[in-house]
Formats: structure tokens, C-alpha cells, sequence
């Protein structure tokens, strides 16, 4: 997303963002209050990671109001991962793909991952501490072996895990997990889970799962897996039975989590002084000082994915079987994947299915920005004050015009 701004004679590259108080791939997203956060990447013309800049190079807006930056901070933090391995009787099946795909999935994470191991037969129990180094991670998976005689501590092991993660940034959590017997009888509560998942969101913990079913699974541990990835926008995949396909899958899910960390390095943190009066749905723009450069803005700082949870085949197919409503919400979960040409048909479907909406207008309107495309970005904004002059898409397009021309 950006245009390009003269001011007092320096060249600002201009990135817009609309930010909402909620939930966003399940990390609070903050608009109001004492300080105000984005998160902003700048990479030059070969997408390479400009790290010199400093507070007097970075301008925020609110609205139409240019705010103080009262500090940043360049991160670039290692990757710090929970791996959870099913390794009780349901795993016995599965035992020899997974001594050969676990290797291979420590193979695949950044070589300064900061990684701990679990094991979840009877009660769930740290076997590698996340300072020990990936080396000792391999040495242990190296060792696998499964505990048959034992039901899994599978949901007090991934309660006890996210408790761990009080402090820690980004934290990211790898389940491979069974559908076998589980420890949960007397665990499970819906109470604890509905608990549970509040914690992952209030702590942006992204999970990702490998589940691999059993002939009489029961389905506690699979469902559980899916649902977290699904709340934090985690990758996903599954097998129905014993399979050497299981190496590839788990080196893909490890491929997966080191491309979202490396998207995540050498960001800024510009912490600023709102704008008076400014509401949670006030637009808030960014920009940097320099010319041929790239911004992308994030309200939370969170990896995104890189690879589409589902297929585009199927957002399509299961949109067509309804309405606006339909082609919106998988339109919203393509953005939110990273997925921008699927984002956008949809968006279109959605404004054809409704053509007085301004939400997928102002959307298609997002996603022209974020492919540089100044002149449909303003298109698709004036559309939206055209044909929906009251809501609240239409007074944020205004904004967006006003600081495009």
C-alpha cells in the first residue's frame, strides 16, 4: 500500500491502514489509549530490509491529524516455538513416520529458533527447554519413541503451554497431535476451553497443527487442534492413516512457521500520541521518508500467513452457495491469509451481489493500495462515498482521498 508525498521537501512513501478495536488473527488490536502502536516494515526497491531509520523518518497520522512518535524500536526477534508431540498410545501407528518426520521438521525452522519440546503421554512434560538450542531438539527427536501404554495430557499440556507464554511476543505453538485416547475426562471443561482460548488471543499465540487420525479415534484432540488454528489464522493439515507422506507435511508446517517469522524480522515499533478526539475506527495512516521504498503496516505485528488455509477452490465454491454475506466472509478470511487476487474477486462478487454496499467496494479499495495501484485505489474510494454515502466506509474513503491527491 503506498503513494508518494512531498513534504518540506523530503519524499514520504505513504501506507494506509484501517484500524478496529477487536480481535485480528487473534492479537488485540490497539487504536486508543495512552500510546498508540504500529508495526511498520520498510524493504527498498530489491526487498531488502531498510534497519538505519529512525523517529524523525517515520510520519503517522489519525485521520487527517499528524501525531507526535514518541519512541521506535527496531525488532527482530528469533522465533520462539512450543512443539507438542503426541506420543501416547495413539501414536503407535504413526510411530515410524513420525521418527522420520520430526528430524525433518526441526531441519526446516530458523536456525536460531528458540524451541520447546513437549511430549504429551500421561502427563504433559518439557523434554527440551526452549534455551537449550535446536541441536538438543534434534538430538531428542532423534530419540522418539511412543509410550503405548498411556492416554495423552494433550489439552492440560496446550493450557499449560500458553500460561508459559505470558511475556513472551509472537509466541507460536506446533501441535502434532492424534485423535486417540486423551486424558481429558477429567480435564475438559467448557469453561476452561472457552478460558483457554481467550488466553491464546489475549497473548496473539498462533497454532498450527498436524493431526494425524486413527481407525477409532475418538476426535477430542483433532477437533480441539482445529479449532485453535482456525481462531488463529494457523496452518492446518491432517492424514487419515499411517503415511511416509508425513515428513513432507511436517517439513511444510515447519516451512510454513519460518516463512511467517522471516516476514515478521526487522520491523519497526512507532509508538505515538494519539490524535484528540480520535475513535477506534479513526484511519490511520503511515509513511517514511525515502523514495523507491515499500511499508507494510500492521496493527499488531503479528506473522501472517503465507499459504491459504483453504483452498481457493473451495472460498469460492462454498461462497456461490450463498449470498453478499458469503462472498464478504471468505473474501475477509482470503485478505486475511495474504491471499489478495482471491481477496479481491471476492470482494467483487460481493459488491456484484450488491452493488449499494460500500464494505467490499472500500476493501477492493485496500487491496488496489497494496498493490500500488493509486489510481483504482482512488476509483473504488469514490465509489464508496458514490453509492454509500452514509456509512462508516464512506467517511474513511473521504479520508483516504483527501491524502491520495
Amino acid at each position: 500500500m503506498k503513494g508518494r508525498h512531498a513534504r518540506g521537501g523530503r519524499v514520504f512513501v505513504l501506507a494506509t491502514l484501517v484500524f478496529t478495536l477487536g480481535m485480528l488473527q487473534g492479537g488485540l488490536v490497539h487504536a486508543q489509549g495512552a500510546e498508540g502502536r504500529s508495526y511498520i516494515q520498510v524493504t527498498d526497491a530489491n526487498g531488502a530490509s531498510v534497519t538505519d531509520l529512525n523517529a524523525e523518518d517515520f510520519t503517522i497520522k489519525q485521520g487527517d491529524v499528524e501525531v507526535k512518535i514518541l519512541r521506535i524500536e527496531l525488532l527482530n526477534q528469533p522465533l520462539r516455538l512450543a512443539v507438542l508431540v503426541d506420543d501416547a498410545e495413539g501414536a503407535r501407528a504413526h510411530f515410524r513416520h513420525l521418527r522420520d518426520g520430526l528430524p525433518a521438521f526441526v531441519d526446516a525452522l530458523p536456525e536460531d529458533s528458540q524451541v520447546e519440546l513437549i511430549l504429551l503421554s500421561g502427563r504433559a512434560r518439557t523434554v527440551v527447554e526452549h534455551t537449550e538450542g535446536l541441536a538438543k531438539v534434534k538430538e531428542r527427536v532423534e530419540e522418539f519413541f511412543v509410550d503405548a501404554s498411556r492416554a495423552a495430557g494433550f489439552f492440560d499440556g496446550v493450557r499449560e503451554t500458553v500460561a508459559e507464554f505470558e511475556g513472551v511476543r509472537w509466541p507460536v505453538m506446533a501441535l502434532i497431535t492424534t485423535d486417540g485416547p486423551s486424558m481429558s475426562a477429567t480435564s475438559f471443561t467448557e469453561g476452561k476451553y472457552e478460558a483457554l482460548g481467550e488466553q491464546i488471543q489475549e497473548l496473539g499465540v498462533t497454532v498450527h497443527a498436524m493431526v494425524l487420525n486413527t481407525p477409532d479415534g475418538r476426535g477430542f484432540q483433532t477437533g480441539v487442534a482445529r479449532q485453535l488454528t482456525q481462531m488463529t489464522g494457523g496452518w492446518y493439515d491432517s492424514l487419515n492413516g499411517p503415511s511416509q507422506a508425513l515428513v513432507e507435511k511436517l517439513t511444510a508446517m515447519a516451512t510454513e512457521i519460518s516463512h511467517r517469522q522471516a516476514a515478521t524480522a526487522n520491523q519497526y515499533l512507532v509508538v505515538y500520541e494519539p490524535a484528540p478526539g480520535a475513535t477506534p475506527n479513526t484511519l490511520i495512516s503511515a509513511g517514511v521518508r525515502g523514495t523507491q521504498l515499500r511499508l507494510r503496516v500492521s496493527s499488531d505485528g503479528r506473522p501472517q500467513p503465507i499459504t491459504l488455509g483453504a483452498s481457493t477452490e473451495s472460498l469460492l465454491t462454498d461462497a456461490a452457495e450463498g449470498g453478499r454475506e458469503e462472498f464478504w466472509n471468505a473474501a475477509e478470511q482470503a485478505f486475511a491469509s495474504g491471499d489478495i487476487n482471491v481477496a479481491a474477486e471476492l470482494y467483487e462478487k460481493a459488491h456484484q451481489a450488491d452493488t449499494q454496499w460500500g464494505k467490499p467496494l472500500f476493501k477492493l479499495g485496500l487491496v488496489s493500495l497494496n498493490k500500488g495501484d493509486i489510481e483504482a485505489a482512488l476509483q473504488y474510494f469514490e465509489q464508496v462515498v458514490e453509492v454509500d454515502p452514509r456509512s462508516a466506509e464512506a467517511d474513511q474513503a473521504k479520508t483516504v482521498i483527501s491524502q491520495l491527491k
